[in-house]
């Protein structure tokens, strides 16, 4: 019984071999760590290992099971769980129960089985209690152990897990790998893992080294870093920790013993103090820091800043000097402000309260000033900064922004030259359409294109998310030019243990402001990273570990499996104790109020209807105060209410303006000449007017207090009769959950791909209707670029979960409650009974 690749080899269409004739096995009770560089072929194998590929040539097996089998491929499929890189590419539904019951039901599991299976799948990754959360909500980490719940609940053999972690803070990473360890040794899975951490690979039972689709060497942690130390140093970042690591092992240690802190330091108090003193020596940063200069000019100042999302504080009085020449690293927990302190200090977002000034150096370059900050100030580097590009060759990209500031000919084309320089892009890539480069090429291009806005403040958010270690050591060498050169660079990024090596100072964000914690400071500030939602790093904490004494040592926390609650999870807890709702075919209890989904929309749709068979204004308004009042029940205040009027206002002004002004000469109220005032008009627009409010406030009502995953389940049920006609109910429910889902997501995605072209100088509110239409398009188009490639990736994680709409299994009866007919009857009745009276009074 085992996971079996023999000479597999496959090629994508219209590209060369990405895997060529790579054998490897994966048996229960074992993790295989699969290391290479960008391009080398680990997630393609991956990906065959899963049945989501077919190999051109040679065999795939689990526990005997051939994939190419059609008959066999779901079999396959859920006896090895694929866990994608980013949650939010494999993630269907809205609601943690249903997404965890995703897979079971494609597999025909129904009633107290898939009960059972939700609840399994959840305590086993520390999610207990969390049914009813929506996903949008979870923190990075917590939707990655989702996403393996997802997984768990079909009940693998093997896991295939694709950079897992690449995506999670510091303090949900080691819960992660203690997660990955207790399936291994608890349930007797196989696991592989494809990664770029040093961790994870020498926490890992066997380890396999591709390099251009090959498998070029197999082996041991130990011989990896004993026997091959210069390719384990060239394919894996040699941060403090790795080298603390090396030398321990050096020293005697076995990596088999366990690769945290807490293990090493256990080891290290019996080692003797050789093996202690040289530890050290290797914990200690390769770039040395430098005490925070006084006199090093400020670049960039932010103090008192205040900001908020829907009357939410997300950073609340946060202060920020940058200064030339110095490298500052900002952390924080998911969620915690990082990314919006970012788009403020590059003059992307006013602050509520507070300000952002940018000085510059005495030769500003063009486009600059010294004062407030304003948009491309300050080069802003997004997330996957590739997302954003949309031009037809690498070279119009570079020269973008330079020429949105206005610069001359002369300076666009040194600004160009320097960036494509500075990220190692040779003059073969310049005539290339970003869309054919590879992702590491792709990502260099997009952060080149940054760098050419040669402004004196850099502000990096994740650069090196997906990168290798190679493309990661340049981008590191980068960063230092920059700060050599003169200018302020802020890095922001979850992976401390990396940038510590290359930062001068430390920033955390911690209750909506920043503090300043002393980089080679004192052993013992574990308080200063809990308090702001993180782990210390690794090197920290070894460190730590090393100066205290042995008595009072507290158990290294470990996940305990089935039951087990995660203490790395920052949302909030149920109470122990806590009853817990009956599932009804596990959909979540509705937000506010009880009503069955169902109810909500007949209603929604019977009330549209009888509102447009209204006509008279005296009705309409008992109309906006039945309304009113079932608005106030759901909890919604008035100023919800007139934000969802206020999005059809250009519509309601055309409305008005073209039943309220006659220029036929006809009208009630003369203005001049043939121009005037229709009352009649007027009246027929007030109806028209109300009418679209009513529609729209009753419509939020039902979005409010009813979950994406709840509505589509209504539709369904509701059209349920049709299916008889051959009409395709289940799918069209399962589109209108997804569309209900990404919605939002696409939304976050516009905003963001047109802040980052603000950034390099695009301008939205400039010019006219067709220079505002053709700049819309450096947005547009990105985006929709990305959602194809996510639309690509969330069909793989669905595929992967053995998705086929005729197997599902059937949605268990459920009847409108006692309750839920009362209301429907009752809601029907005061619907009627409206109408009814509108005509009365017609």
């Amino acid at each position: 019984m085992m996971l079996q690749l023999d000479q597999v080899c496959f090629g994508y269409e219209g590209q060369g071999p990405a895997v060529a004739d790579v054998s490897l096995t994966v048996a229960p009770g074992e993790i295989v760590a699969l290391i290479g560089g960008n391009g080398s072929g680990k997630s393609t194998v991956g990906r065959l290992a899963a049945g989501a590929l077919m190999p051109d040539a040679g065999t795939v097996r689990v526990d005997g099971i051939d994939p190419h089998d059609v008959g066999a491929r779901d079999e396959v499929r859920r006896r090895v769980g694929l866990i994608m890189q980013n949650p939010v590419d494999q993630i269907v539904s809205t609601v943690v129960a249903d997404e965890v019951a995703f897979g079971p039901q494609n597999l025909g599991v129904r009633g107290d089985e898939l009960r059972r299976r939700v609840h399994t799948a959840l305590a086993a990754v520390g999610l207990a209690g969390y049914e009813d959360r929506d996903v949008n909500a979870l923190s990075g980490g917590e939707q990655q152990r989702l996403a393996i719940a997802g997984v768990l609940a079909m009940e693998p053999s093997y896991l295939v897990l694709d950079e897992a972690s690449s995506m999670v803070d510091s303090a949900e990473r080691p819960a992660l790998r203690r997660l990955m360890r207790h399936l291994v040794a608890k349930r007797n899975m196989g696991l592989m893992t494809i990664t770029h951490d040093p961790l994870e690979a020498l926490a890992a039972t066997r380890v396999v080294v591709l390099e251009a689709g090959r498998t070029v060497w197999t082996g041991t942690p130990d011989e990896l870093v004993g026997r091959e130390r210069a390719r384990f140093q060239a394919l894996m970042l040699e941060s403090g920790y790795a080298r603390g690591l090396a030398a321990a092992f050096d020293a005697g240690y076995r990596l088999s013993s366990g690769v945290e802190p807490e293990a090493v330091a256990a080891w290290l108090r019996t080692a003797g103090v050789a093996a202690q003193q040289a530890v050290e020596r290797a914990l200690a940063p390769e770039h040395a820091a430098e005490a925070p200069c006084a006199d090093a000019p400020v670049r960039l100042r932010a103090e008192g800043v205040l900001a908020s999302y829907d009357a939410r504080p997300v950073l609340r009085g946060a202060d920020v000097i940058l200064r030339e020449g110095r490298v500052a690293l900002l952390a924080g927990a998911s969620g915690s402000g990082k990314s919006t302190l970012a788009t403020v200090l590059a003059g992307l977002r006013e602050p509520q309260e507070g300000a952002v000034a940018l000085l510059q150096p005495d030769e500003a370059p063009c486009g600059a000033h010294e004062g407030p900050v304003a948009p491309g100030d300050v080069a802003l580097a997004f997330q996957h900064p590739e997302g954003q590009l949309f031009l037809d060759s690498v070279e119009a990209e570079l020269r973008f922004g330079p020429e949105h500031l206005g610069c001359a000919a002369e300076e666009v084309d040194r600004r160009a030259a320097l960036a494509a320089e500075a990220l190692g892009i040779d003059t073969s890539l310049l005539a290339r359409d970003p869309f054919s480069l590879s992702g590491g090429q792709a990502r260099r291009a997009a952060l080149a294109a940054v760098l050419a806005l040669d402004a004196p403040v850099v502000i990096l958010d994740e650069p090196t998310a997906g990168l290798d270690a190679a493309s990661r050591r340049r981008l590191h060498a980068v960063v230092r030019g920059l700060a050599r050169e003169g200018r302020a660079v802020l890095v922001i990024s979850h992976d401390l243990e990396e940038w510590l090596e290359v930062a001068d100072e430390l920033l955390l964000m911690e209750g909506g402001g920043v503090r300043a914690v002393p980089r080679g400071g004192p052993v013992h500030l574990d308080e200063a990273f809990a308090r702001a939602g993180l782990a210390a790093p690794e090197a920290w904490r070894l460190r730590a570990l090393m100066s205290a004494p042995p008595a009072g040592e507290e158990p290294v926390a470990e996940m305990s499996g089935e039951g087990a609650s995660s203490h790395a999870t920052r949302g909030p807890e149920k109470p122990s104790g806590a009853p817990q709702r009956e599932q009804r075919d596990l959909m979540p209890e509705e937000p506010r109020g009880r009503l069955d989904a169902r109810v909500k929309i007949i209603l929604l749709l019977v009330g549209i209807a009888g509102v447009f068979l209204t006509g008279n204004l005296a009705v309409l308004a008992l109309w906006a105060v039945a309304a009113g009042a079932l608005a106030l029940r759901a909890g919604m205040g008035a100023r919800a209410l007139l934000r969802a009027v206020r999005r059809a206002a250009v519509l309601m002004a055309i409305i008005v303006a073209a039943n309220l002004v006659s220029c036929d000469g006809t009208a009630d109220v003369a203005l001049a000449g043939t121009w005037g005032l229709s009352i009649a008009g007027g009246l027929r627009a007030a109806v028209a007017v109300a009418r679209i409010a009513l529609m729209l406030v009753s419509s939020l009502m039902v979005t409010a207090t009813t979950t994406p995953v709840a509505v589509a389940d209504a539709v369904v049920r509701l059209g349920a009769p049709l299916a008889r006609w051959g009409v395709p109910v289940e799918e069209l429910g399962m589109v209108l959950s997804l569309a209900l889902r990404f919605i939002p997501l696409v939304t976050e995605e516009v905003h963001r791909v047109e802040l980052a072209q603000r950034s390099r100088g695009v301008r939205f509110d400039e010019g006219g209707l067709v220079a505002r239409i053709q700049v819309w398009k450096t947005v547009l188009v990105p985006v929709m670029v990305g959602l194809f490639r996510r639309a690509d990736r969330l069909g793989a994680a669905m595929d992967a979960r053995c998705y086929h709409e005729s197997r599902r299994a059937p949605r268990d009866p459920r009847p409108l409650a006692c309750l839920d007919r009362l209301a429907l009857a009752g809601g029907l009745a005061g619907i009627a009974a409206l109408v009814a009276v509108s005509y009365l009074c017609s």
